[in-house]
């Protein structure tokens, strides 16, 4: 479900910046901004080559995957928004299959 990471709250990182030994950011990090749509702005200290790093609440549940810094805080795109994409485009793709199925059964 939606709605698991709020401004305030503690997130977690698990990163390989540039494929280099796990570093694990768990201190002075907060959710700053939760955006209506796909993003979640977090202050934490990330480095560079962390993108797709996943974003974790207190709970340990998945919020969102890293994606870049932008200012002071950095930028991750909700776990939610992805998960909802996904689902439109297997939707998208099964209806596709289908079609092409039901074709090759009907042909000729």
């Amino acid at each position: 479900p939606s709605g698991k990471a709020v401004v305030g709250e503690r997130v977690s990182i698990i990163q390989h910046p540039n494929g280099e030994p796990q570093k694990v950011t768990v201190h002075d990090n907060k959710v700053v901004v939760v955006d209506d749509d796909d993003l979640l702005l977090y202050v934490t200290d990330t480095m560079g080559g962390s993108s797709g790093s996943p974003v974790l609440n207190i709970d340990w549940d998945l919020v969102a995957l890293h994606h870049a810094a932008v200012g002071d805080s950095n930028e991750g795109v909700r776990i939610s928004s992805i998960v909802t994409r996904l689902r439109e485009i297997f939707k998208q793709e099964s209806a596709a299959a289908r079609s092409d199925v039901e074709a090759e059964l009907f042909a000729g």
